[in-house]
């Protein structure tokens, strides 16, 4: 509902390929679901405007676009890329990693499944 109002006041073209667009991706599904139908629905479409040489609206033509990608604010401070990425990539990556290290731990055997050798703090009593 979002993009309605980019529906009005444009070429007739328009509505023709919205319409195609709707018919892709209502009826491909029933055909095949390896590619999902919205991205068929954007290539093809797209290759029809491109190829066919059609005068569409572009995002171009809304405005100016960035010349480069959106920097990271943290409470109104700029935050470095790898300083916002890396602590997340280091949780991801313990979470698969910790369950198999704990189970592990638990029934005493090595990551190659040799078992742990066990240290004794005290003398047995005898």
């Amino acid at each position: 509902m979002a993009q309605v109002p980019e529906l009005v006041d444009v070429l007739w073209i328009v509505y023709p390929l919205v319409g195609g667009a709707f018919a892709l991706m209502v009826f491909l599904p029933r055909l095949t679901t390896t590619v999902p139908a919205p991205l068929i629905s954007i290539a093809a479409l797209t290759a029809l405007t491109v190829g066919a040489h059609l005068a569409v609206p572009t995002v171009g033509d809304r405005g100016a676009l960035p010349s480069s990608p959106p920097v990271p604010v943290l409470r109104g401070r700029r935050v470095p890329v790898m300083a916002a990425v890396i602590p997340t990539g280091l949780g991801a990556l313990a979470l698969p990693i910790f369950p198999y290290a704990m189970t592990m731990i638990s029934l005493g055997l090595k990551i190659n499944g040799d078992p742990v050798e066990r240290i004794h703090m005290m003398a047995p009593r005898r």
